[in-house]
Formats: structure tokens, sequence, C-alpha cells
């Protein structure tokens, strides 16, 4: 990959300086957020938090007491599924009963989804890709520091971040080749979110042999059965519930292109529309491995093409494009500031639903424009063996930010102005 902006003050630091830089930095992020929370929330009223923070705080922590019966659930020895109301997989649901122990505030579960955060940032930097680790350091980076990232863990605190870890961990393992442990953790990941599946496909190509394919499809299958296997044999049905949900009768909700069709702007659709958006996902399989690209190119591509027709987009999904994406648009240009952008509207067209179709409307065609857009700029990536460094300053990264930031916020700005107007 060429491109990569040089800061020359970051790249004199060794490893583990460079190392120490993304934890402080990420630690230094979500401890401002979490203090503008705390003041937002203790100063401001209920009524004046959206208008406040451009919409940034409202559906705050709208999951917490979901997480918390659930946890309650299994601290007082019931069951998943039979005994509380149970629509994801089950190991998401023992990691958010630590938090609940921790005390159940908002705040502890803050700090348990900033802290996975941190740890993705990490294991982004840890990704085996460069000799001189410079282009996993500015990629990590990135990817902390796009809004969406703390967002979704300080103001919105939904447990995305502890699903996109374990969605990242079996990349980690493919991009080492050790193929065994990759499916090992895509069969863990499956049973946090069920979306490391889209890794599925890429796995097996990445083995040659036949014979080995299976043994890698046997550890992901077996896996995950024998963690839902208790689980069905005490309620079949309440188990199938989450599955039916995500893979046979999807449900249409979140923020995507095809929820707001449907729904916000009311026009009906035949329900073999929903079977037949994965054409476009199958095609993009067969596009990636015709070319023959790497699996994190791969990866990056075909979840952008993902969030833009599955049926059941939220906006903090895009967690899991915003990850892969940031090894790709590492130079202070036009690709930075789209994937900045990226991450912030797919915030605000959440943001918008509930208070203007047209507006909403203009958000998701932004959206759209700019994943086609990061889809192009991904493709044409030229893969060399060591990340090409061009020469840089620090003051020319930190201005894009700076600019795209005020940019989007008075665009905002101008929106609210409009839809009070209309």
């Amino acid at each position: 990959m060429n491109g990569v902006i040089n800061l020359p003050f970051f790249s004199q630091f060794k490893r583990n300086r460079q190392l120490e830089l993304i934890i402080f930095v990420s630690v230094i992020i979500h401890a401002i957020l979490l203090l503008f929370d705390l003041f937002m929330t203790h100063i401001f009223n209920k009524e004046t938090l959206s208008g406040v923070t451009f919409g940034l705080m409202t559906d705050r922590a709208p999951d917490i007491e979901v997480y918390e019966a659930r946890s309650k659930t299994i601290l007082e020895g019931g069951v998943l599924y039979r005994d509380v109301y149970t629509e994801n997989p089950p190991l998401i649901q023992y990691l958010l009963v630590l938090p609940y122990v921790a005390g159940g505030s908002i705040f502890a579960y803050q700090i348990y989804f900033s802290a996975f955060n941190i740890l993705s940032a990490i294991l982004i930097y840890k990704f085996p890709l460069t000799e001189d680790k410079k282009l996993e350091f500015y990629a990590s980076l990135l990817f902390i520091t796009n809004p969406l990232t703390p967002i979704v863990a300080v103001l919105k605190v939904t447990d995305e971040p502890v699903c996109v870890f374990f969605f990242l961990l079996p990349i980690y393992f493919l991009l080492k080749h050790r193929l065994r442990l990759a499916s090992l953790f895509l069969a863990i990941g499956f049973l946090v979110k069920f979306f490391p599946i889209l890794l599925l496909p890429i796995l097996l190509k990445e083995e040659k042999k036949w014979l080995e394919r299976l043994i890698l499809l046997g550890i992901t299958s077996v896996t995950i059965v024998l963690i839902y296997l208790p689980f069905y044999l005490i309620a079949p049905d309440e188990v199938m519930h989450p599955i039916r949900r995500y893979f046979i009768n999807q449900k249409v909700e979140g923020s995507g292109l095809y929820t707001i069709i449907v729904h916000d702007a009311d026009i009906s659709l035949p329900d073999i529309t929903k079977r037949l958006l994965i054409i476009p996902i199958v095609l993009t399989y067969g596009f990636v491995f015709k070319r023959n690209y790497d699996p994190l190119k791969s990866i990056a591509i075909i979840i952008i093409v993902f969030l833009m027709v599955y049926t059941k987009v939220h906006f903090e999904y895009y967690l899991y494009a915003i990850a892969p994406i940031s090894f790709y648009v590492v130079e202070p240009s036009i690709k930075i500031a789209s994937y900045y952008v990226y991450g912030l509207i797919a915030l605000r067209t959440h943001e918008w639903r509930h208070d203007s179709l047209p507006l909403v409307l203009v958000h998701v065609i932004i959206l759209v424009l700019i994943s086609i857009f990061l889809i192009i700029t991904i493709i044409n990536t030229k893969e060399e063996k060591e990340a090409e460094i061009d020469t840089g300053k620090m003051v020319e990264f930190y201005r894009y930010i700076v600019l795209i930031l005020v940019a989007f916020f008075m665009s905002q700005w101008v929106f609210v102005r409009l839809c009070d107007y209309y």
C-alpha cells in the first residue's frame, strides 16, 4: 500500500513508543468524551440535550436495561433464551456480565466499551502488514480518532465495540496465516455477533487444500454447535429466533438505505426484494476472488457493500467497516476526509430519521456516494511488500481533521435551520 502520510514527530518513535502513543491517544479521546457526557447530563436537562449536541446524545444507552436483565438472569443461574428474552448470540451476553457486576451504571458500561475500542486499536496496530509498522500505526490512530468510534462507546453506550474486537480477531490470525486459529476465533466472533460469518469465504479461499478447508470449516461449525447446543436443547424455539431474525426472516429496521425506502418513505416493496439483496454481496465475493485480492482488501470491500444492501443496518455497524478501511486512507487528502465523513454521516443518518425524510435521504445518498468512493480507493491501492512513505507534516494531518469536523457540523447547523424553516 502506498501513499502513506509521514508524520516526522511520530515516525521517530520505536514500536513500543508507537503502541504507547496509540493507547495514550485512545485514553485521552475517551476521557474527554466521558467528561463531556458527565457535564452535559448534569448541567443540561433532557429536553435540551439533543439540540446542544446536534442530536449526538439522543437515544443514549438504549439497551442498558436489556444488558442488565440478561446479566441478572445469568448470575442468578437462569438460562438465556428460556428465562429472559434474548435476540443475540449467547457469548456477548456473558461478556456483558462484567460491567453489570462492576455496578451496572451507564458509566461502568462506558468504561467497558471504551476499553474494547482501545483493544481494537492495539489489535489493528498488531496486524502483520509492514515491517516498520508505520502503516499499522497510522491506521490505528485513524480508527480511534474517527468520531464514530468513541461516540458509539461513550455517548451512545452500545455493545458494538465488544463485537468489533471479536470481528477483528479472526482477521488478525487470517493475516498471520494461522488459519485454524482464525477459524476458531471466527466461530467465537459469530457467537458474539453474527457478522464474522462474512469472513468465512475469505478464510476458505486462503487455504488451497480441500482437506484443510474441510478441517477449517469443521472447526468453525463444531465450535458454534457446541456452544449453541445446550441452549437449543433447553429452549429450541427461542434459540432459533435470532438466527431467523438475521438470516431467514430478515427484519427491516435501523437506518440503512433499504429501511429508509421501505419504512420512512413508505414505499411498498415485495418481500422477495430482501432476498435479492444477497446478489450484490455474492457478486462482490466473486469480484474480489477473481482479482485475487489479499484478505484485508477483500474484507474492506465486502463489508462496505454489505452495509449498503443489508436490511437491518444500525449506525454502530459502520464500526466494522472503518477498521479495515483505515489502512487504505492513510494520507491527508480527499481519502482521509471521506473516511471521517463516512463515520459521521452514518451517525447523523440515524439522528435525522425521525425528524425529516428529505434530510435523511440527503444523508443516505451522501453515504452511498462515499461508500462507492471508498471502494474505488481500496481497489486502486497498490499492493507492495513495504509501505512507501511519502513526505508530509504533522500539522497537515491535524488540519484535515479539524477542517472536516468544522465543515461537517456547520453543514448540520444549516440542515437544522432548514428543517425548522420548513
